[in-house]
């Protein structure tokens, strides 16, 4: 009985210790292992990368006075304009830290159909119908009137198929509930300087992004306000009386002028470097034909405007110049005899 006891305790234990280690599996313990390890062995597929922030739909506003739609695509180097008769879509090339609109064929010596990223806006050119034309456009806007409400000091430009362009330059504001003065009047001045015959007195209304200034029988216009780094930046390209059509834009009365140099393009197809500081304007400027000049001038008193730089050239005639901290304007002043019409977009 001892005896088998014993041989049966020593079977129970050869029976477990057969089924551990899989007896008469044929390997199975090693099957098992190497599928393990296999498994452990095998990376984890890579995660798909983000868009890229950048990329989206873009309301563009151009110097031309004509409002487009913008698609950009920085994963797939493309874009794509809408708008006007106009649908094309081209290669976004980097050129340092400006990046080419290239459309399809030929391109010139040097190609200012370019642009520059600002938050979620871009600045920049695009040649329309063949000629190179400054704009800005946005993705970022706000919605109701009391977000839009405030003193503006506006740049502007009237384009005219039957008469030569000029600019204006004025100031504004927005009174919540539904209100739009304006400063018609030649001098530029403060709202609460502008002679009571030169103001202009409407209404707005406000669906989403969409604004719309109503001056009664005067007329009216559309218009947003986009949100750029912070700050607000009112946007016009719309018909105007007759045949006109006006770009303007129009920053925060108060914003300050402290020296800048900003990269830009202008209407005359140039690319620009230009510096404004206290006391004067230098500018050098580059044609598609790469035909590099120079332009100086000096910097005139301190304005009746805030942050309203104003500037004479000998041979220029005159220009106005604002900012914010993420963009630069410069637009020849009204009835200037050499530059008519002149607008100048940049990114310091």
């Amino acid at each position: 009985m001892e005896y088998e006891t014993h041989h049966l305790a020593r079977l129970s234990a050869l029976i477990f210790a057969c089924g551990l280690a899989a007896c008469g599996g044929g390997g199975g313990s090693q099957t098992i292992t190497q599928e393990a390890q296999s498994s452990a062995a095998a990376p984890a597929p890579a995660p798909a990368p983000s868009p890229d922030a950048r990329n989206g739909d873009y309301t563009l506003y151009a110097s031309n006075a004509r409002q487009y739609a913008l698609t950009l695509d920085f994963d797939a180097s493309a874009y794509r304009i809408v708008g006007n008769g106009l649908d094309e879509t081209g290669a976004i090339t980097a050129i340092g830290a400006s990046f080419a609109l290239t459309p399809p064929g030929a391109s010139p010596p040097v190609n200012n159909a370019r642009f520059n990223v600002v938050d979620t806006a871009v600045v920049g050119a695009f040649r329309f119908g063949g000629v190179v034309t400054p704009f800005i456009a946005s993705r970022t806007f706000v919605a109701t009137i009391a977000e839009a409400a405030g003193e503006y000091k506006f740049l502007s430009t009237t384009v005219d198929p039957a008469a030569p362009s000029n600019n204006i330059i004025q100031t504004g504001e927005i009174v919540a509930p539904n209100t739009i003065r304006v400063c018609n009047d030649a001098v530029v001045a403060t709202m609460a300087a502008c002679p009571a015959a030169s103001v202009a007195t409407g209404t707005v209304s406000v669906t989403g992004a969409d604004f719309r200034a109503d001056f009664g029988t005067s007329g009216g216009y559309p218009f947003r306000v986009a949100r750029i780094d912070g700050e607000r930046v009112f946007l016009r390209a719309s018909t105007s009386t007759g045949t006109s059509r006006r770009f303007l834009v129009g920053i925060d009365v108060n914003t300050g002028y402290a020296d800048v140099t900003f990269a830009g393009i202008n209407s005359e197809g140039q690319s620009t470097i230009t510096r404004i500081d206290g006391t004067s304007l230098t500018s050098t400027l580059r044609s598609e034909a790469d035909v590099q000049t120079t332009r100086t001038g000096n910097r005139i008193g301190a304005g009746a405007v805030p942050g309203l730089a104003s500037i004479g050239t000998v041979a220029d005639g005159f220009f106005f110049s604002m900012r914010t901290a993420s963009l630069a304007f410069l637009f020849a002043a009204r009835d200037n005899p050499t530059h008519p019409g002149y607008v100048e977009v940049g990114k310091p």
